[in-house]
């Protein structure tokens, strides 16, 4: 079994390979495309125990991150394993074109994500000494100023969705977690020279939005 942690173009220079999980990585060539493998990382060391399989996951990150700032590198998923070297050689053999073609399309970009965290509408609810009609009415007028607070938080969402868009058209938005919508953006190294500039702008346009803007990381979410 081979642990494989991205494919990339076999480098024209010495380059210097991360430290495996378990032991060394070497890469396998076939058809102008490399992959960077552990061959000695068996599955079950990777799920041995929970704090195994957590430093596992990070590790396997931290590899391609480390190799993406010297070349370009199409990530694989955590767990990627090839049954053996010859297994791996065919993968690469029938797929060489289109990764070479991806590789390319990547070549002095990177990806960043955009975490958009919605910043809940104040919830000051009616004076306990208010009573009777006044109570209520107070109450109502409450529940649809923080009704009218969300529906404008959406719609600048969208706008701005509408407007990111047309600037970086290379986007993919991505499902809600925890609450919290995330834009992927793939951008040229050259954009991130005026990325300050746009997230103020940003930030104005979404007043009623956290945002945060990661480092620049390989491609994950554009394979």
């Amino acid at each position: 079994m081979l642990y494989t942690y991205c494919f990339l173009s076999p480098p024209d220079h010495n380059l210097v390979l991360p430290q495996g999980f378990r032991g060394e990585l070497t890469l396998i060539e076939q058809s102008a495309i490399a992959a960077l493998v552990e061959p000695e990382l068996s599955r079950e060391e990777l799920e041995a125990n929970d704090e195994a399989l957590v430093q596992a996951v990070l590790h396997h990150d931290r590899v391609i991150c480390e190799l993406f700032c010297d070349l370009p590198v199409l990530p694989l998923r955590f767990g990627t394993y090839f049954r053996g070297k010859e297994d791996l050689l065919s993968h690469l053999g029938a797929n060489a074109q289109s990764y070479q073609n991806k590789l390319q399309e990547f070549s002095g970009k990177a990806e960043v994500t955009l975490k958009l965290t919605p910043i809940p509408f104040s919830e000051n609810t009616p004076a306990s000494q208010t009573t009777g009609k006044a109570y209520l009415k107070a109450k109502k007028q409450h529940y649809q100023e923080k009704l009218d607070y969300q529906n404008q938080q959406q719609a600048a969402l969208g706008e701005f969705h509408q407007q990111i868009s047309q600037t970086y058209p290379q986007i993919i938005h991505g499902k809600p977690k925890e609450g919290a919508e995330r834009f992927y953006l793939l951008l040229n190294y050259t954009e991130f020279f005026v990325l300050d500039e746009a997230i103020e702008a940003w930030e104005k346009a979404l007043q009623t939005w956290k945002i945060e803007v990661s480092d620049p990381l390989p491609p994950y979410h554009f394979l």
